[in-house]
């Protein structure tokens, strides 16, 4: 039987309320409530009352009893007049949620954490248990096996950001064994199984169309990014495509080689800001102003934040003189002077669509590419010198 400590704080880090949502609050409750039941209560418990759940998450009355009629019809809780609600589902039918296991590379990334974070908040919204592991550099497929064949039953993979020909072998051990698995951000062409991510070529498109419009006509991209991924093609192809249909000038310009660090671990232990002190450095920064682009298109935000950093101490002003435009809206941007136009990566809707996939999982393979969105800010302005 639980304590009624332990009943609020349930009810406090279960139920997950947003009024400013298009959803309703009786369905967001309802949702959070049937997420309680299967999860935390045992057949017999008593229920919170409606009077109870109405005080303490600040409800009415009504749209509490809505909530709880509805568990009433799926035959989770009983009502006994004078008494209150009890659980009457049994220990062996109650519905668990998934086992969700996301193997990542790093935590030293911007664009994990701000994934990480919409995975939490919706595994706790959908009653799913969320472990994280780096799976190291040694044994990893290994290492991965063994979680997958995990007795327990009802676990998911989600691959984030891992190098493509480890994510491919993770997919094959997985499908061995029937277990299902969904790789974000690392496009992998011919993959065998779910892959989710941006679609490059239409926010290379928002991109170059905003700073067209503002009358730019010499524009350079900067990769500060590994060129070899698959993401990173993308964007430049999608570049140099867009700059030819527009008919604009277009230019691109590689950052300075990171240091030779002599072993893999050395290198995965060099700090995110060091590794962008390094990419975009004054070589780099010289080499995009030799091009005399009035606007500059970044492959990732970080780029774009150091080499405002790098103009600004060669006496540029941004955006009178040059303008800068990321791409990820990963935070950082928001971080800086001015604050950073970007093309922001859907990743509320990459964590949605790899969780749907887990749960309704078929085994099929296919590749979905969501929508960015581009978010004006301060850092592009006006052409104002000739190309």
């Amino acid at each position: 039987m639980l304590t009624p400590e332990e009943l609020d704080r349930l009810l406090h880090y279960n139920v997950l309320l947003s009024r400013s949502s298009d959803e309703p609050l009786h369905a967001q409750l309802t949702r959070s409530l049937r997420n309680l039941v299967v999860r935390h209560f045992e057949k017999g418990e008593r229920f919170y009352t409606e009077e109870e759940l109405a005080e303490k998450l600040g409800l009415s009355v009504g749209t509490v009893r809505h909530s709880l009629n509805r568990l009433v019809e799926e035959g989770l809780l009983q009502r006994h007049r004078g008494q209150g609600s009890f659980v009457c589902r049994t220990e062996e039918d109650r519905r668990k949620g998934l086992r969700v296991v996301v193997l990542v590379n790093t935590f030293d990334s911007l664009f994990n954490s701000m994934l990480m974070h919409e995975l939490s908040y919706l595994c706790q919204r959908r009653a799913h248990a969320l472990d994280v592991v780096n799976p190291g550099q040694d044994e990893r497929v290994s290492r991965a096996i063994d979680l997958a064949a995990d007795p327990g039953g009802g676990t998911g993979f989600i691959f984030l950001c891992l190098e493509p020909d480890f994510t491919y072998d993770l997919v094959r051990a997985t499908q061995h064994r029937h277990v299902p698995s969904v790789n974000i951000d690392t496009w992998i062409p011919g993959y065998p199984g779910v892959q989710v991510g941006v679609d490059n070529r239409r926010g290379v498109e928002l991109g170059l169309d905003h700073l067209a419009q503002l009358g730019h006509r010499r524009i350079a991209l900067l990769l500060s990014e590994y060129i070899g991924h698959e993401n990173i093609r993308d964007r430049k192809e999608a570049f140099r495509a867009g700059m030819a249909a527009l008919g604009l000038e277009g230019h691109v310009v590689e950052s300075s080689p990171l240091p030779d660090f002599g072993d893999l671990s050395t290198e995965l232990r060099f700090p995110t800001h060091d590794r962008y002190d390094a990419l975009i450095d004054d070589r780099a920064t010289q080499r995009i102003l030799d091009t005399q682009a009035s606007a500059v298109l970044c492959v990732s935000d970080l780029g774009a934040c150091m080499l405002m950093k790098r103009l600004q101490r060669a006496g540029r002003r941004v955006p009178e003189d040059i303008s800068v435009m990321g791409f990820n809206d990963e935070g950082a941007g928001r971080l800086v002077h001015p604050e950073l136009t970007t093309i922001a990566q859907p990743f509320t809707g990459m964590a949605e669509t790899a969780l749907d996939t887990l749960e309704r999982f078929d085994g099929s393979t296919r590749h979905i590419r969501l929508e960015p969105h581009l978010v004006v800010r301060d850092s592009t302005g006006p052409c104002r010198h000739g190309a």
